[in-house]
């Protein structure tokens, strides 16, 4: 990654406005944003570019951010830095999603158990 590319980037991450966040934060860690700028390695660009208020993220936005991340790929260590969060943290949040996850499935599952028994009934014979 160029420098301008690297300061391009590292612009949209510090944007508190932008919507797709996780996704440039996946964009960085894989186009080594960090040598780009000179930085020996993510968790000192992270430190030293990344605004802290991205530790200030409400608990569930926080979880969708780490589910994303860990569906791109990125380790443990890289999204516990770009949050500014103890990796326990992000194994946490993993854990939580996985468990919403897993209750919406289920709950998706019995509405559609339900529909069908409901359409054979109407199908069924006196």
């Amino acid at each position: 990654m160029t420098p301008a590319e690297a300061l391009e980037l590292t612009d949209g991450l510090r944007d508190p406005r932008i919507k797709d966040w996780d996704m440039l934060v996946a964009d960085a860690v894989f186009g080594r944003v960090w040598s780009g700028l000179g930085y020996r390695d993510w968790d000192l660009y992270c430190l030293c570019e990344l605004p802290q208020a991205r530790a200030r993220l409400l608990c569930q936005r926080r979880q969708v951010i780490v589910h994303n991340l860990t569906e791109f790929g990125l380790s443990t260590r890289a999204i516990a830095c770009a949050l500014n969060i103890g990796t326990r943290t992000v194994i946490r949040d993993r854990r939580r999603m996985n468990a919403r996850i897993a209750a919406s499935a289920a709950e998706l599952r019995e509405s559609w158990r339900k529909a069908n028994a409901a359409g054979d009934a109407l199908g069924a014979e006196p």
